[in-house]
């Protein structure tokens, strides 16, 4: 559940522009051909737009450094995507209670989705009744996402009715850091997804009064400091003073799972925590 969590997060970041690198798929059987329209007119007209309707998520794959993984969603954790003549809305559910809603216009070119959001480039094709997406920028990098029809309500949250979260008091304890997906950087081979190995990773145990212990593991040596830390509406700040200090923007947090996306500039860095509970 807790890499659906964060990949959920993954995924609405990809499709929405808020500065994940964008991915192209390397395996055969899920290659999509580019076909363009024969005037080349990007278009959504209700007649000619086979997106329009209710999908679920059901399938990411994601390749990062040749190395691929995937996820099935289940009936609890999942994304739903409404497509019209004109907007696509999505929403993001975990424990079947939604969690946030992007919207944006979005526009076809052959087999092309555009978008004014950034929507990544990515080419869609249906296999029986299964809808899949996939983007093509990269040789070296790549997602494919299974949809299939749905015919349930969507949630469209706003603002205001977004889930309230007491994050003072479900952020205390420990937490370990497990999947990192960097985007943006000038050097390349700094830009992926990576899991965080077992020998070398990063605690966060935060307590009732405001205190953070920063904890580094490396090769079987520790380093441990403390500081502050603070929220300021969804934004967590740590103040370790003379070690530096840290923002954040909590991306998700729900029991066990944490997300906190971390930017400089162009750069950012989506980070995945599990609970430490022994």
């Amino acid at each position: 559940m807790k890499k659906k969590f964060f990949l959920i997060a993954v995924i609405c970041m990809t499709f929405f522009g808020l500065g994940l690198q964008s991915c192209g798929d390397e395996d055969e059987e899920d290659k999509i051909v580019k076909e363009n329209s024969k005037d080349s007119t990007k278009t959504n007209s209700g007649d000619n737009n086979p997106l329009i309707g209710t999908w679920k998520m059901v399938f990411v794959k994601m390749i990062v450094n040749g190395k691929s993984q995937s996820w099935d969603y289940d009936n609890m954790t999942y994304v739903l995507m409404k497509f019209d003549e004109k907007e696509v809305i999505s929403t993001s559910y975990i424990n079947g209670q939604p969690q946030e809603t992007t919207r944006g216009k979005y526009w076809l070119d052959g087999n092309q989705l555009l978008g004014e959001l950034e929507l990544s480039e990515m080419l869609y094709e249906f296999r029986g009744d299964t809808l899949v997406f996939q983007n093509t920028v990269s040789a070296d990098y790549g997602h494919v996402l299974k949809l299939i029809p749905y015919s349930g309500k969507i949630d469209v949250l706003e603002e205001t009715t977004k889930p309230s979260i007491d994050y003072a008091k479900d952020i205390i304890g420990m937490w370990k850091v497990t999947l990192i997906m960097k985007s943006g950087y000038e050097d390349d081979d700094k830009n992926g997804l990576a899991l965080v190995p077992d020998n070398k990773y990063w605690t966060y145990t935060f307590d009732e009064n405001g205190k953070v212990t920063v904890t580094f593991v490396s090769q079987g040596q520790k380093e441990t400091y403390t500081g502050d830390y603070s929220f300021a509406g969804s934004v967590l700040t740590l103040d370790c003073g003379d070690h530096g200090v840290l923002t954040y923007t909590i991306f998700g947090l729900d029991g066990d799972a944490l997300s906190l996306l971390r930017t400089s500039g162009s750069a950012s860095d989506l980070e995945s925590y599990e609970r430490v509970t022994n």
